[in-house]
């Protein structure tokens, strides 16, 4: 160890020269970092403790506490708390724990009530209405405050309503993303705002409705690689609600409908471009999530015989066999398919 009567430079020196004989010794790190400790440069000292901890060494309790107190002395308490817990995990006879926990845990609550007092100080006039005051900046505090004080209900349901009514805002101002984040922390601080979550599934739902619209004008306009992208689009909005559907009325039969059209769309966009098997797939979750889904028999029909053919020109002969086969499951009478059958299989011959 190094002794008390050298100078911060020497023993520095020191330090690092039994560093470099031994890159991978855990106590020269520790050294280190108590001289860092004793010059007041925290920062370095935080380093070369994680790095104690992470090569191992004798006592490493002792090195949590050392770690927990620079990180104390920079402001760091909720990050010293956490050392200190592992510390006594690992000494639980460590002189002053006790003591050195509950000063922490006091400078947390004191952090907790400084940035509660601060958000107090930007609220807008009125309650929880943005009329002046400075919004975001209230929950930024309160959301510090709330980091330093987890189980302050009073914070969270606070927060909740800020959530909710700068959600509103976005949402006028057509920022969708910024509402849909807004509803969802408003949520998440306070469950019981089912009202919250429902804004969240509507808004989910009424991008799904914008995107499957444009998706069908694309198609129209013979425009497929957009229709698909927009339909995709729509599927991946639609899919964020069903997410949710514990929550929510809105998932019934008429959303089922309008989520697996999102799909049928998609899948005419994929056979436009003969890539029957994408269609395949988007038609067999269509059927999934609505089974009543119009054209489906024929359009999977189809898809199924398109493929097949496909295959067949590319000599994959038992892959349009096996095709052929499932366009008969959903038009057993069909000539053609019959005939292209005894093709395929006497291909394979």
């Amino acid at each position: 160890m190094i002794g008390q009567d050298i100078s911060f430079k020497e023993a520095l020196e020191f330090s690092n020269k039994e560093i470099n004989k031994n890159k991978n010794d855990g106590t020269a790190y520790a050294n280190r970092a108590g001289v860092y400790m004793q010059n007041g440069e925290y920062e370095k000292a935080i380093n070369d403790y994680s790095k104690a901890i992470e090569l191992g060494i004798d006592f490493i309790g002792n090195i949590y506490f050392s770690r927990g107190y620079a990180r104390y002395f920079i402001g760091k308490y909720l990050e010293a708390r956490d050392d200190y817990k592992r510390g006594l995990d690992l000494e639980p006879d460590f002189e002053n724990a006790k003591e050195l926990i509950e000063e922490v845990e006091f400078k947390i609550k004191a952090k907790a009530y400084d940035y509660w007092e601060r958000g107090k100080d930007e609220l807008p006039k009125g309650i929880f209405k943005k009329k002046g005051g400075n919004l975001d900046l209230v929950i930024e505090y309160w959301e510090k405050s709330l980091q330093y004080d987890i189980i302050n209900e009073n914070i969270k349901i606070d927060l909740s309503n800020l959530y909710f009514n700068r959600g509103i805002e976005n949402y006028k101002n057509k920022s969708i993303e910024m509402a849909i984040s807004d509803f969802e922390h408003s949520f998440k601080h306070n469950p019981k705002n089912k009202v919250a979550i429902n804004n969240v599934i509507g808004i989910y739902i009424d991008c799904g409705v914008e995107y499957l619209k444009n998706a069908q004008s694309k198609y129209e306009a013979k425009d497929y690689d957009n229709t698909i992208a927009d339909a995709t689009n729509a599927i991946n909005y639609y899919e964020k609600a069903v997410c949710l559907k514990e929550y929510s009325s809105q998932i019934n039969d008429d959303f089922n409908y309008s989520f697996s059209y999102c799909f049928t769309v998609r899948s005419l966009a994929y056979y436009a471009n003969q890539n029957y098997r994408m269609m395949i797939s988007d038609l067999l979750k269509a059927k999934e999530i609505y089974s009543d889904h119009p054209d489906f028999l024929n359009n999977i029909f189809v898809a199924y015989y398109k493929l097949a053919i496909e295959c067949y020109e590319n000599k994959e002969y038992s892959e349009a066999v096996e095709f052929t086969k499932e366009a008969l499951k959903y038009k057993p009478d069909d000539k053609d398919s019959i005939k292209n059958l005894e093709i395929f299989n006497a291909a394979l011959k």
